[in-house]
């Protein structure tokens, strides 16, 4: 296990150091997001502003990792200026740990609504386990029919299978 996942594993049995912890993370997430999507859409602060209905000094604040007043209400107002969704929901302890371990500024990233439905358009739809499941369809192989080209013959088996007296029995066909 990596090292990281192990020791968070282990210092996250206190509860209190877990939420304190994961609060801290969260924080920095949402900031780190907030400037890395304004930096991918080649925004400035005043425009992101401008664009969520708030002031450049407000957006200042929410960079910095060290805000800790969010409301859903402004984070809605993010996402419709970025054009994405936004999701909040409880996750598991362990889900955290990994949103931990696997941050990264691509990660962090997410497409603007159009692109993110123009790729999503070539997937292909599946239930797989009770779940919808969206599927790159560049991953998937193309499948031949199997069935032959030309007419065939049926062979007569071998072999069958009977039933005498109550029990299955293979005996030989013809011979």
């Amino acid at each position: 296990m990596n090292e990281l996942i192990e020791r968070l594993t282990d210092e996250f049995s206190d509860k209190e150091y877990a939420h304190a912890y994961m609060e801290e993370h969260g924080n920095m997430i949402l900031a780190a997001q907030i400037k890395t999507l304004r930096e991918q859409r080649g925004l400035t602060q005043t425009k992101l502003a401008q664009l969520a209905g708030m002031k450049q000094e407000r957006i200042s604040a929410l960079e910095n990792v060290d805000y800790d007043a969010w409301t859903v209400s402004t984070l809605r107002k993010l996402a419709k200026a970025f054009d994405t969704g936004l999701q909040v929901s409880f996750v598991p302890v362990s889900s955290a740990i990994m949103s931990v371990v696997n941050i990264s500024k691509s990660n962090l990233e997410v497409s603007p609504r159009e692109d993110d439905l123009e790729s999503f358009r070539k997937h292909k739809i599946i239930m797989s386990s009770g779940h919808w499941k969206a599927i790159d369809k560049s991953y998937l192989a193309t499948v031949e029919t199997l069935a032959p080209r030309q007419p065939v013959e049926p062979v007569q088996p071998k072999h069958s299978w009977q039933r005498l007296n109550g029990e299955n029995q293979l005996h030989a066909i013809g011979g």
